[in-house]
């Protein structure tokens, strides 16, 4: 393999530099060699910059990350290096150039097949780890090692998992960096998560007592000693990561209910059976463990991490679990082939977790429309109150057309002279428009045109004496209240989206919620 001055190399605008440094000093806490500008500004001076970055980007790195931008496509110096990259993408024979993207800006000469991530759904240390792997994939690197702490303290390294055939060889020391900065995520103690991670060779790094670890050696068999606890990983099966693989689920009948499709983030093998664990939209992962005993039953887990995930991303990673939980059984496929089938999910035993999972799933379908309808993007928000939950549903409804039951019980308002009081005295219809510039959803404003709020039968009271205090010019007036004069509710829409078939209120049909009694349109198209 040639010789290269650095292992990562940034490429990038002015205008992503917040989240690219962030990136940078993460790979740099991985220990990876970078360049990042700002880092070798001194060893630049002097230098003619239209030469040198092509040559670093080109031919002094391992792998470039091409961070994809409408600034990085229009600027001038990022031009330069994009074109020795492409050029140089050419001429490698194995992974180099790694974009993510910023939006959906086309780049001159890169084609729209080629894969990529999304910022939106990487943290920037989540995007080192993943640079990592590449590196390791090239052989640049080893995996990172892992840790076992001794009763007095120290820290070694640990056993790993070789495939079928028990424990490999020690990695050299290390020092007590705590095993939370040498781990993928914290070890685990569940009999289950033990059970898998040897049976099937599962990536969960596992905490096991001491003395239950038997070490061969050339004088015989011996418990390990000086340690009271070991954490083992399994190594898993390189030539398997990367490729596609997911599942296909099957109902009643043996029915075709959906599938998914992801990339082998680990294969193992253990002393029962495979382990295939899959990446899904960058926040999910599917281990399915497969038996190698014909007939015998497997098992398929998840896990979600749905931190900084778009409400698009999270629709598809929480609906991916929902839709397992209610196939009968599920096949497992790798590069196209299938290796076994695996069942028994259906059931009430997580009921709890699954009713919190499709609140989940609606809110996150909700904003997903929302912003594709008004174009403004921002991360599924990790709560949501109850009020402005109803909100968000009543402003994706007027947005798909439709005439929405309103949260709001009471409207309240201060008399104007200029309108005659014996109007507003008995019931009547309420239509007024409200400015759509001040909605604000999970605390980001998103632009809506103005829309109605209306009701036909509305109640008004307290309107003689707001006028009253307008009239006298009483500096705080009293005001007026309106209220529905049955069940009903106010209802809102976007009059130049409102289908005209439209007559009454859609409900807002939330899990959990109890829905007003629809609402009749009698007056404006409604």
């Amino acid at each position: 393999m040639p010789a290269y001055t650095y292992e990562v190399a940034l490429s990038f605008a002015g205008e992503q530099r917040d989240y690219v440094r962030a990136v940078n000093q993460a790979l740099k806490a991985l220990d990876v060699k970078t360049f990042y500008d700002d880092d070798h500004a001194v060893d630049l001076w002097g230098k003619n910059h239209t030469e040198e970055l092509p040559r670093i980007y080109a031919e002094g790195s391992h792998l470039v990350l091409m961070f994809i931008s409408e600034h990085y496509v229009d600027k001038q110096w990022p031009r330069h290096e994009r074109r020795a990259i492409l050029t140089e993408m050419t001429q490698r024979g194995s992974p180099y150039l790694l974009p993510v993207r910023f939006d959906d800006s086309a780049v001159p000469g890169l084609d729209s097949g080629w894969h990529y991530l999304k910022a939106e759904e990487f943290t920037p240390e989540r995007l080192a780890e993943a640079a990592y792997a590449q590196l390791v994939a090239l052989g640049v690197r080893e995996p990172r090692s892992q840790a076992m702490e001794t009763s007095g303290g120290g820290t070694f390294a640990v056993e790993t998992l070789a495939s079928a055939d028990g424990i490999g060889s020690a990695l050299p020391a290390v020092d007590a960096a705590g095993l939370a900065d040498l781990l993928s995520r914290p070890a685990s103690q569940r009999p289950e998560d033990i059970r898998s991670a040897l049976d099937f060779g599962t990536s969960q790094p596992i905490e096991v007592p001491g003395e239950q670890i038997v070490v061969e050696t050339e004088g015989g068999v011996s418990a390990l000693g000086g340690a009271n606890r070991v954490i083992l990983q399994a190594s898993g099966l390189a030539h398997l990561e990367g490729k596609p693989a997911g599942l296909r689920f099957y109902g009643p009948q043996d029915r075709l209910m959906g599938s998914f499709e992801g990339i082998v983030t680990h294969a193992g093998l253990g002393r029962l059976g495979s382990a295939l664990e899959v990446g899904f939209e960058s926040g999910l992962d599917v281990i399915a463990c497969v038996p190698f005993t014909e007939g015998t039953n497997g098992t398929v887990t998840t896990r979600l991490h749905l931190d900084s995930l778009s409400p698009d991303s999270t629709r598809r990673c929480v609906g991916t679990v929902l839709q397992l939980h209610d196939a009968h059984t599920a096949e497992i496929v790798l590069d196209g082939l299938s290796l076994a089938k695996v069942g028994g999910f259906a059931g009430d035993r997580d009921a709890e977790y699954l009713t919190a999972l499709r609140m989940v799933y609606e809110a996150a379908d909700d904003l997903a429309v929302i912003q594709r309808e008004t174009g403004v993007y921002f991360p599924m928000p990790k709560e949501i109150e109850s009020y402005e939950r109803l909100w968000i549903r009543t402003i994706r409804l007027m947005l798909e057309g439709l005439a929405a039951p309103v949260p709001r019980k009471v409207y309240r308002g201060v008399a104007r002279s200029d309108i005659d009081p014996a109007s507003m005295l008995d019931e009547g219809t309420l239509d007024i428009v409200m400015p759509g510039s001040g909605i604000t959803v999970a605390g980001h404003p998103v632009p809506l045109d103005p829309f109605v709020i209306y009701h036909p039968h509305a109640v008004f009271s307290g309107v003689s004496e707001s006028l009253e205090d307008v009239t006298l010019g009483v500096e705080h007036p009293r005001e007026f209240e309106v209220r529905p004069a049955d069940e009903t509710a106010f209802v809102a829409y976007l009059p130049d989206r409102l289908d005209p078939g439209v007559r009454t209120s859609t409900p807002w049909s939330i899990s959990g919620v109890d829905d007003p009694p629809p609402t009749r349109l009698v007056r404006g198209a409604a």
